[in-house]
């Protein structure tokens, strides 16, 4: 194996000290008063010999590893993966690199993840946390990691966080359908004690509730791990009987592309036998025909937001924001009387804490 080129093997090349190579290829050939004779030639021989630099001893001598760890619940999940792919571009522009962890919402593999990033000295963390991680954040907070945490929150943690109004996103969706005539709606998310899940069906709940004619609720809560099965048994329970629905809002886009399956496979009919309403975009809300009406969260927002929060903290700057982001009713053809409802179109501001 080719030996490794070290900042002695230049110097020596060069014909000047380990000293004054470290100082230019660590950018701080000016406040040495190194001259630009030298500097060039360094550079050059740097250049030519594929000189590559030993990024963990760097680490160790400055403390910061300009890498950020991101963690996600769910990378297979478009929303999830698309986030991923904002945060490293941006990122990169800013000078980080990006080390990406899946959790597959397990809060022991989320706690392995951390520690593999602790030991890679990670400067700072953006986290859509799983369900029962609060303590391991927790922990980061204590040690005075930066932190940003998206998507979902624990109401338990102080720190910068940049989340959508769920509460408005699903009374909006609720509202919407209520005004183009329908008259049993439904809801289905998954079953979880994590805020953002329950805002969103609280929404629900308080439209039908404050809505001329009050509806009961029908919301079904799913297991995540086994949520197929569990779709199709609760929806068979929603379409028989005398109270079946004629209107269903699904709060996570994974629900919805399963609920858009189980529609299909049974011959009901969008929107003549069901309206649907559901989260966040995918591909399959375009393949899919009749078109899906669904609220569009502001995902490159959220992903700059919080990469500002985050940097903020590397710089030094000891402020805990709280960033909460209006969503976006897409209309399409899935509900009908579209012309009734175009007041919640467009509807995209900001909000900071």
């Amino acid at each position: 194996m080719k030996k490794k080129v070290s900042i002695v093997d230049i110097a020596k090349h060069v014909g000047t000290s380990t000293a004054a190579v470290s100082y230019v290829l660590n950018g701080k050939a000016k406040e040495k008063r190194i001259s630009k004779d030298l500097i060039d030639r360094i550079k050059k021989a740097a250049e030519e010999m594929k000189y590559t630099p030993n990024l963990v001893a760097r680490s160790l001598r400055r403390g910061t590893s300009d890498t950020i760890g991101l963690i996600v619940p769910d990378i297979s999940n478009s929303f999830f993966s698309e986030m991923s792919r904002y945060i490293e571009r941006e990122a990169y522009e800013m000078g980080y690199s990006v080390i990406i962890g899946n959790t597959d919402e397990d809060a022991v593999k989320s706690a392995r993840i951390i520690d593999v990033m602790e030991n890679r000295q990670v400067d700072g963390y953006i986290i859509a946390p799983a369900e029962g991680s609060e303590e391991q954040i927790q922990s980061l907070v204590n040690k005075k990691k930066p932190i940003v945490i998206v998507d979902r929150i624990f109401n338990s943690l102080d720190v910068s966080r940049v989340v959508l109004n769920n509460h408005k996103a699903t009374y909006d969706a609720c509202n919407c359908l209520l005004e183009s005539g329908y008259q049993h709606i439904g809801a289905m998310g998954y079953k979880t004690s994590m805020v953002h899940i329950r805002d969103r069906f609280k929404g629900y709940k308080d439209a039908l509730k404050q809505s001329a004619s009050p509806q009961k609720p029908k919301f079904i809560e799913i297991d995540y791990h086994n949520s197929q099965n569990e779709i199709e048994k609760s929806l068979n329970r929603l379409f028989n009987g005398k109270n079946k629905i004629d209107a269903i809002i699904f709060l996570t886009n994974s629900l919805a592309v399963q609920g858009l399956y189980y529609f299909m496979k049974n011959g009901i009919k969008i929107p003549h036998d069901v309206a649907i309403i559901g989260f966040d975009g995918n591909i399959a809300y375009d393949l899919f025909s009749p078109s899906l009406t669904y609220v569009k969260q502001p995902l490159k927002e959220i992903c700059s937001q919080a990469l500002k929060c985050l940097k903020n903290q590397l710089d030094g700057e000891n402020i805990t924001a709280h960033i909460k982001l209006e969503g976006e009713l897409i209309i399409r053809d899935s509900c009908k009387n579209p012309q009734a409802i175009t007041k919640y179109i467009n509807i995209n501001q900001s909000k900071v804490s």
